[in-house]
């Protein structure tokens, strides 16, 4: 995901949880790493994560991975200083050593595409911008560049009701006739003897439909909207 980001289009598939699916805007193409998580995780900008900030990060564990529940009971049970807070090394150790690499990194996504109503929300947006950090092993698909999809939206539109009836036939007018030739001339290499039986002749025409049974062009549309890695 990292490189496609970077060398294509903004939108994301990105899981939740074990289940939840959500299609999002990745709001730029730079990696973020969990210095870069713990200072926006540090809502009162003290320096520390107290216990409510360690409270949000449990909440946010639990959000993103789908085995969330563990690493954030091992979250509660961090060392803690006298105020109950951890520093950013502590932070980083856990974040390290407790979770799988493929969480090292997060992809920084817009919590909403609505416009803020007013400074207030706007600001609120700002103070818990934690919640747009996205592991990039939560991340399932990235868009490709523009030209891309028009194709892909293109191509589906040609493969779908009502031009399926004759894109379809369309198809198989043309690839019919070079797939018999094909098989025919296959059949002759193999030794086969065409001519000296129904059975052979039979043959020759269920091996035709085999070949002619999948059409390629009906699925390009799926390579050419989304890439994946």
């Amino acid at each position: 995901p990292r490189d496609l980001l970077r060398r294509n289009g903004t939108v994301v598939r990105c899981q939740a949880g074990a289940e939840r699916v959500a299609l999002v805007i990745a709001r730029d193409t730079d990696i973020r790493q969990p210095a870069d998580f713990y200072r926006v995780l540090d809502v009162n900008k003290n320096g520390l994560l107290d216990r409510a900030e360690l409270w949000l990060l449990q909440g946010y564990l639990k959000l993103w991975l789908p085995d969330g529940q563990t690493p954030a009971e091992k979250v509660s049970e961090l060392p803690r200083d006298a105020a109950g807070a951890i520093g950013q090394d502590e932070f980083i150790d856990f974040w390290q050593k407790q979770l799988h690499p493929d969480y090292h990194e997060f992809l920084v996504i817009n919590s909403s595409i609505a416009k803020p109503q007013n400074k207030d929300e706007a600001a609120f947006q700002q103070e818990h911008d934690y919640d747009s950090y996205v592991p990039l092993g939560r991340v399932q698909a990235v868009g490709t560049e523009w030209a891309l999809p028009y194709l892909g939206t293109i191509s589906c539109a040609f493969g779908s009701d009502p031009l399926f009836f004759f894109w379809d036939l369309f198809y198989t007018v043309v690839v019919a006739p070079g797939m018999c030739l094909l098989c025919h001339n296959a059949f002759l290499k193999c030794g086969y003897d065409l001519q000296a039986s129904s059975r052979s002749r039979m043959n020759l025409i269920f091996a035709t439909i085999i070949l002619m049974s999948f059409n390629p062009l009906l699925y390009v549309c799926a390579l050419l909207y989304i890439s994946t890695e």
